[in-house]
């Protein structure tokens, strides 16, 4: 594509007429409003939150990035993040870890201090293929506000400010202390989080090439996808697969297939103008109905009381 910006099927036909939201989420191949960049398969990036954030005056709108990974650290100040279907105030210092394709958005209060890490997703499961227990980080946003005695928020911000520095000077084995620096990096994250029982059960090692070609189809899933399908493109059996899955979440294939499909529909229900029906449409349900049903299966609202209440939820937040 030319253009490194687009949004959702703005000009898709459905089964009963073109439609054209007001609105809808905006996507970036690179870093957020970037239209040129092209991240290649090694693409890294440290930079200061405050000067990329004070550019738009402290406020980043919802969208997502295709391809790449993103860790926030955020120092001091304050923030209000933004999810497919939740805003939530975090308490500072405070680490997100962003997978690629997952909405998010941010408000900062002015004066916010930190780091934004930018890896492209292949280069991080290069990085952490010794470790593919680790891959269970990298399935949905994670948000780390307690920190771990032995490994204080004092310990990650110096090894990213070490990373930052790393990546500015070019001596002979850079590449190879960035490499050894990130895997310390998310090594720290994964014991912060195993301590605080964030995984449940101790993780075990997986086939991490299965695990991320079905990640990556799942980052386009529709009511159509099956176990029995994506089992299928990728070669193995559906009890395999669904064996890949709780070693790597403890949830099942279908689990994850059905929560990325909420996600995804919570996210159209939420950041577009989008008719129920056209929700529907768009997720390939073959009748509203079915989507309704689905959705209030796990949601126990129905599409429309899920707009309800996220209205009286944003406006309660203005209060």
């Amino acid at each position: 594509m030319a253009n490194f910006e687009h949004n959702l099927d703005t000009n898709r036909t459905l089964k009963t007429k073109k439609y054209t939201p007001e609105y809808s989420i905006s996507e970036f191949r690179g870093l957020y409003v970037d239209r040129h960049t092209k991240p290649g398969e090694e693409y890294l990036l440290c930079e200061l939150l405050e000067t990329r954030s004070s550019d738009f005056e402290w406020k980043v709108g919802p969208h997502t990035h295709p391809g790449l990974f993103q860790v926030f650290f955020i120092y001091s100040g304050g923030v209000e993040f933004h999810e497919s279907n939740n805003i939530r105030k975090l308490s500072v210092p405070c680490a997100i870890l962003i997978p690629p394709t997952v909405l998010h958005g941010f408000n900062f209060k002015e004066d916010t201090k930190g780091r934004i890490l930018t890896i492209a997703e292949g280069f991080l499961f290069h990085i952490c293929q010794k470790a593919d227990y680790m891959t269970t980080m990298f399935n949905s946003i994670i948000i780390v506000e307690d920190f771990d005695k032995h490994y204080s928020e004092q310990k990650v911000k110096e090894c990213i400010e070490r990373l930052a520095e790393e990546l500015m000077i070019a001596k002979t084995g850079k590449e190879m202390m960035t490499q050894a620096i990130l895997q310390e990096l998310f090594i720290i994250f994964f014991k912060i989080l195993e301590s605080t029982s964030y995984f449940g059960t101790e993780a075990e090692p997986v086939n991490l090439g299965y695990y991320q070609k079905f990640q990556r189809i799942m980052r386009d899933v529709d009511a159509q996808f099956t176990v029995k399908k994506i089992s299928s493109e990728l070669g193995i059996t559906s009890v395999h697969l669904n064996r890949i899955c709780k070693k790597n979440t403890g949830k099942s294939a279908g689990t994850l297939i059905d929560e990325r499909l909420l996600e995804e529909s919570k996210k159209l229900l939420t950041y577009t103008s989008y008719s129920i029906a056209e929700v529907a449409y768009f997720l390939k349900f073959d009748y509203p109905n079915y989507f309704a049903r689905f959705f209030k299966k796990h949601t126990a609202l129905t599409p429309s009381q899920y707009r309800k209440q996220l209205e009286i939820t944003i406006d309660n937040l203005k209060e």
